[in-house]
């Protein structure tokens, strides 16, 4: 079964980059142990992010 994949600008694509960063800095200064990934993937429009937190569910 395949998903339809929605389609985004290069500047909603910016938006979202700046807001991703943002939040990785607040969830990182509170919380040493989160280790944040980003990673642009540009040829597929498409944005990948990986939070590792060892206890999830403190953090959540």
């Amino acid at each position: 079964m395949e998903f339809a994949r929605p389609s985004v600008t290069p500047y909603s694509l910016d938006i979202v980059c700046i807001e991703i960063s943002e939040l990785a800095e607040d969830i990182c200064c509170h919380r040493k142990d989160v280790l944040a990934r980003f990673r642009l993937n540009t040829s597929e429009q498409k944005i990948r992010v990986q939070l590792v937190e060892r206890e999830l569910s403190n953090f959540f």
